[in-house]
């Protein structure tokens, strides 16, 4: 006779998360203000004895690379810049972080758990003028928004 039985593990005993508050544009050289919170696996507030707040900054290098089957495709690859470290020492189940990006840029937010390595982190974009290239998935592909569902015959169709 067999048996079988489904048990759910959690890997860790409290896991990080993050949300930005206020407003959708970061600006550069302005402190933004950063919510997280601790949970269990269960998703009830948990403590940690203290967490890690990191700010990074991505930049993006982008070739197109002729593959084995004589097509082309693009290959991205993320270089990231440590921008600032701190320790939250005491960090309760919630609290809040700051950071200021530097200058325009994408950046990318890790708040991690040492003693156990649980971590979260968030890509936001600050926003500014000057080139900054991003990450690259597809650039062949064009996608097209429709400004509403459905279209009666004779109106004008409009894309996003």
């Amino acid at each position: 006779m067999a048996a079988r039985a489904k048990v759910p593990v959690d890997a860790y005993l409290s896991y990080p998360g993050i949300k930005k508050i206020g407003q959708s544009g970061l600006k550069p050289g302005e402190q933004h203000e950063f919510e997280y919170v601790v949970v269990d696996g269960q998703g009830a507030k948990a403590t940690a004895k203290s967490l890690l707040a990191e700010l990074w900054e991505d930049r993006w290098q982008t070739v197109l690379r002729r593959g084995d089957e004589g097509g082309f495709r693009y290959e991205t690859k993320r270089d990231s810049r440590l921008v600032e470290r701190r320790e939250i020492a005491s960090p309760g189940s919630s609290g809040r972080v700051g950071f200021t990006p530097p200058k325009f840029g994408s950046y990318r937010l890790r708040v991690a758990d040492p003693d156990s390595g649980a971590a979260a982190q968030m890509t936001f974009w600050a926003e500014g003028q000057g080139y900054n290239p991003w990450g690259v998935e597809n650039p062949a592909r064009l996608e097209l928004v429709p400004a509403k569902p459905d279209w009666m015959p004779g109106e004008t169709a409009k894309l996003q």
